[in-house]
């Protein structure tokens, strides 16, 4: 009943509070944040982290980090931590609320534009890549040529198909042929998990058009994902 949004200009002190909360005894907070840990995608479970904390700061109840050894955690691995205190002896896959609800928790609020403000700060605070990989991205950026006006464009495969019918390529092609238009431009940096989108979408787009994709990783890196993925050997993006 006492949950309310943080007043503007408040952000901080509020953000520092819920996290130092939890400095005593991170198993013990009100608020454990596990989603970051799931097998699902990336960007999925990296956002419903910050419907977590974002939970916090308009509850007002302590947050710390559920973080088991031996659990893939990319965020950890890649980001940088603000500060979260740790719970080593936590069920990643358990909480006060199922997964998929979490969003909808934080998303429905009445007041959409307070929520939408407070999660754009709170990405600011968790989603800030580490020296060491911001070096690498902008090797990685350089060596790709890109030009100052591009299309960039995530064509999922994999898992999605488990959630919803995989949208045709020509769906992607014309999408992109729109945007290239309205941009001047007709480069398209690409990036999926399937190989072969790379070859399907040039031949929807046309020789008129370049496209452009990352060395793509080895392919058991593509497959940690998913139910499946947390019965392999965690080796990329372990803590603990």
């Amino acid at each position: 009943a006492s949950a309310k949004w943080p007043a503007p200009g408040s952000y901080d002190d509020t953000f520092g509070a819920v996290m130092s909360g939890a400095a005593a005894n991170g198993c013990s907070a009100p608020l454990l944040a596990r989603s970051r840990l799931s097998p699902y995608g990336l960007g999925a479970h990296l956002n419903q982290f910050a419907n977590e904390v974002e939970l916090a700061m308009y509850s007002g109840k302590p947050i710390a980090l559920c973080a088991p050894a031996n659990v893939r955690d990319a965020w950890s691995k890649y980001l940088n931590d603000p500060g979260f205190t740790k719970c080593g002896e936590c069920d990643w896959g358990v909480g006060p609320r199922q997964y998929h609800e979490m969003g909808w928790d934080v998303s429905d609020s009445p007041d959409h534009a307070k929520m939408v403000d407070v999660k754009r700060y709170i990405y600011g605070k968790l989603f800030s890549l580490n020296y060491d990989v911001g070096m690498e991205v902008d090797t990685g950026l350089s060596a790709l040529g890109l030009p100052s006006t591009y299309v960039g464009v995530h064509v999922r495969r994999g898992d999605k198909s488990q959630e919803v019918p995989l949208v045709p390529i020509g769906n992607f092609a014309s999408a992109i042929q729109d945007m290239c238009s309205r941009l001047g431009t007709n480069t398209v940096f690409l990036a999926s998990d399937d190989p072969t989108t790379n070859s399907a979408l040039q031949e929807q787009l046309g020789s008129s058009f370049k496209i452009i994709e990352q060395a793509r990783l080895p392919a058991e890196v593509y497959k940690l994902r998913g139910d499946a993925a947390r019965a392999m050997d965690p080796i990329y993006g372990v803590v603990g």
